[in-house]
């Protein structure tokens, strides 16, 4: 589970940290100025390093709610290693001078001013270097390797049709008079006079903002569309016997006296296949891409040298 969450959290936060140019801190193999916590195959992971990844992801918005531990933020420095070691063993040095040549355009006159300017540049290029890596990595080794067929989509749906049901829904607008500091007959009074009012022409809104003592009165007692399911019970029974444009007489339940009109209702049914088919493609390609990036970072792992100096 560890390696899974910090594959998917390093995917998550590549884009961002490029897009921002994300200054690494100035740290090199070999340095005696700070600790290590952790050497990938020969390369040092240092922990300003690591604490430099947790302010990263603590101001990013898919990891604002959670707490970023030391111990999880390495974890996450090593897998960006093993995969930046990868790319360089993959791809050409032509294809990595491309990149390097990239890194170092886009990080033009984002040098820090506090710091001597070669040195701040020199850290951030190679903190978009990596990232560029990565990112080219995995669009040409995973992403377009990952084929969805019609086939899956096509099952995918049928397997998991229930999810894609509309569940069935009602518009109402309402008039409610509540038992609280009256008797049961005063309320019913005061109910019946809304149906009088109702019956002679006025509008239901109007009425409602004058009588009614229940939710979204002041929208003319107008409730957003609800499944039934959101109704108690004796309102719930008596909304789906009305049809639309059709207002009931006054009933009691144990909250007072109602009077419900019906706005909208909408049957349950299914998704066409048309129109969901484009959403599950996706939600299969993020599968398998999910599936591939843990395979890959499980495989790095297995075959690399990772090593604990201060632990």
């Amino acid at each position: 589970m560890r390696l899974l969450a910090g594959m998917l959290a390093l995917i998550a936060c590549l884009w961002a940290l490029a897009a921002h140019g994300a200054e690494e801190p100035a740290e090199r193999e070999g340095t005696t100025f700070e600790s290590t916590l952790a050497v990938v195959n020969g390369r040092a992971i240092t922990r300003s390093r690591v604490e430099h990844r947790i302010a990263l992801l603590r101001n990013n918005p898919a990891f604002k709610d959670t707490q970023v531990s030391v111990q999880r933020a390495l974890q996450m420095e090593i897998d960006r290693v093993l995969i930046v070691q990868e790319a360089e063993r993959e791809f050409p040095e032509a294809a990595r001078q491309r990149l390097r040549a990239l890194a170092e355009k886009h990080s033009a006159g984002s040098a820090d001013p506090r710091k001597p300017a070669l040195s701040a540049q020199r850290v951030n290029v190679d903190s978009l270097y990596e990232d560029y890596l990565i990112q080219t990595y995995i669009q040409t080794k995973i992403n377009n390797a990952i084929n969805v067929t019609p086939q899956e989509i096509k099952s995918h749906y049928k397997t998991n049709i229930e999810a894609y049901r509309i569940p069935e829904s009602v518009t109402i607008r309402q008039v409610l008079v509540r038992l609280e500091n009256r008797t049961p007959e005063q309320a019913k009074s005061i109910a019946e006079t809304a149906a009088k009012r109702l019956e002679s022409g006025e509008d239901f809104a109007d009425v409602a903002r004058d009588l009614s003592e229940g939710p979204y009165t002041s929208s003319g007692g107008l409730w957003p569309l609800q499944k039934p399911g959101a109704f108690i019970t004796d309102v719930k029974k008596t909304a789906l016997s009305l049809a639309v444009g059709q207002t009931s007489a006054p009933f009691e339940s144990p909250l007072g006296w109602h009077i419900v009109r019906v706005e909208e209702h909408t049957a349950a049914a299914m998704r066409p296949f048309n129109e969901v088919q484009g959403k599950i493609r996706s939600n299969l390609f993020a599968l398998k891409r999910k599936q591939a990036e843990t395979a890959l970072v499980t495989r790095l792992r297995v075959n690399a040298v990772i090593t604990f100096p201060d632990g």
